[in-house]
């Protein structure tokens, strides 16, 4: 196989690399401040390895939080199951741990229906962690007890009493209804910050029976214009008829240019959802800009078979907000064939756009962008990719972009991009192309090993995180991962 790799820019391999790698896991496993252990960790589960067991046994009975947790994580990403163990879960007595681990392994889709009930009856459970099984439930319309959300609008903290309120209402229950009202009046500091979560909630797991209430608060006098405007989208996300025209009547009453554009933003996040005339007082407007937005929007309300060079024209304006949408809409709404076309313009914005603040931002789309390509369809972003990769005028931070892309996406097959390029010459580039080929369990040469070695050391400008996974693939490739893992863990308390 022809690789992109190229001569070795470093020099052998040697002890220096060793302590090097060794001292990184050590880093990982140390609880740091600034989180650096957070991010070593997740960069160490994203691997999925299963010689990584032994490190997230040792981890998930550890005394600090977020140890334990990451430890009880990495062992549900590597079991049979991809499910949280709920012994390892019984056994914390934290409440707040129970919370976030219980918020990830949902988020990562490690809880399973049969565990979701079993730790809705259990006695010590925390309740805040039990919400959130019932959220998930409720939104998946899964059979779940009202007396516990009942049992909850007398609890103590505001937040618990009102998610109960809303998943009763949305369950029909009127006892919610009231209790959402009671949220309404109350005078507690923290009513707009509970309210302001409710809504992001029923718009995260569907909770499409909210819009009444969401509009109610959308007109509520002197509401705190973000809450309102998350009212607002709510009401219109979820069908309130009174929802589209008190958006129109902000719309035209807005004088600020950026009022305007983040009114005309919310209809565009939801232009799969709402009529498509909505976005004719858009399209007529002067300002090139909410006139793409209202174009882009229409075409996406009314199914049009042109949808896709219409969201591109809007991502030519290179608006970051317009753009950050694009490349949601790509992942999470558009089909295959429309995505496509709108991810790679996506990262052929980086270069079209002048040197300025906003070139890292287009990087970063471009990075994002790579990675959903190729996660939902790799042969068509092999395809469409690898041209870009060859091409001798692809600015190097675009390529490194696309190759940071399909690092992220995990996928052991992504190093196949590389076959039939011409040799790389660009360190930060090498090494993310090194990255691409350690995931696929091929033996490297050993030109390919002490280029390895050499970023390890701290060549290059690569983030810590993928340094993190240099080194173990490192360790692996040297057979030194058990004897650098019982390093790493005797060297913690």
């Amino acid at each position: 196989m022809v690789t992109a790799m190229g001569a070795s820019i470093g020099a052998q391999a040697d002890d220096a690399a060793d302590r090097a790698a060794i001292k990184m896991l050590q880093q990982a496993v140390t609880v740091a401040q600034s989180g650096e252990h957070n991010r070593l960790l997740r960069a160490l589960r994203h691997l999925k390895d299963p010689a990584l067991r032994p490190l997230f046994v040792d981890l998930a009975i550890r005394t600090h939080p977020a140890l334990q947790i990451h430890g009880i994580l990495g062992l549900a990403e590597l079991s049979e199951e991809q499910s949280l163990d709920l012994a390892r879960v019984a056994s914390i007595d934290d409440d707040a741990v129970h919370g976030e681990l219980i918020s990830a392994a949902l988020d990562a889709d490690l809880l399973t229906d049969e565990q979701g009930l079993q730790m809705l009856d259990w006695p010590g459970m925390d309740t805040g962690a039990k919400l959130l099984i019932a959220t998930k439930r409720i939104a998946e319309d899964k059979p779940t007890s009202t007396k516990f959300l009942v049992d909850n609008l007398d609890a103590s903290k505001l937040g618990r009493r009102a998610m109960a309120a809303l998943l009763l209402h949305h369950l029909g229950d009127q006892r919610g209804y009231t209790g959402l009202q009671a949220l309404d009046q109350s005078n507690d500091p923290a009513r707009d910050a509970v309210r302001a979560m409710l809504l992001t909630t029923a718009m995260k797991h569907n909770l499409n029976r909210t819009a009444n209430w969401a509009y109610a608060l959308a007109i509520e006098p002197d509401i705190n214009p973000g809450l309102g405007l998350l009212a607002l989208q709510t009401a219109m996300r979820y069908g309130d008829p009174r929802a589209a025209a008190q958006w129109r009547t902000r719309f035209e009453s807005a004088a600020e240019p950026v009022a305007r554009i983040r009114l005309a933003m919310i209809a565009l996040h939801l232009s799969p959802f709402v009529p498509p005339e909505t976005f004719d007082v858009l399209i007529a407007q002067d300002d090139p800009l909410l006139a793409r937005i209202g174009k882009a929007g229409r075409a996406i309300a009314d199914d049009n078979p042109a949808l896709a060079d219409e969201v591109v024209a809007l991502i030519q304006l290179l608006h970051p907000v317009a753009n950050r949408w694009a490349l949601n809409y790509a992942r999470e709404e558009a089909a295959e064939d429309n995505a496509m076309l709108i991810l790679l313009a996506l990262i052929d914005a980086y270069e079209r756009g002048p040197d300025d603040r906003g070139r890292a931002r287009r990087l970063d789309d471009a990075v994002n962008a790579s990675q959903a390509l190729f996660e939902r369809s790799p042969d068509m972003a092999v395809n469409l990719l690898r041209p870009i990769l060859a091409n001798d005028a692809t600015d190097p931070l675009l390529r490194q972009g696309i190759l940071l892309g399909l690092v992220r996406s995990g996928d052991p097959d992504a190093h196949v991009i590389l076959e039939g390029l011409p040799a790389f010459n660009h360190p930060d580039t090498i090494a993310l192309g090194l990255l691409l080929l350690t995931r696929s369990q091929r033996p490297l040469t050993d030109n390919q090993l002490r280029d390895l070695a050499l970023m390890i050391r701290g060549g290059g400008a690569i983030e810590d995180s993928l340094r993190m996974q240099a080194a173990w693939a490192y360790l692996k490739m040297t057979g030194q991962d058990r004897k650098a893992l019982a390093a790493a863990l005797e060297s913690q308390p």
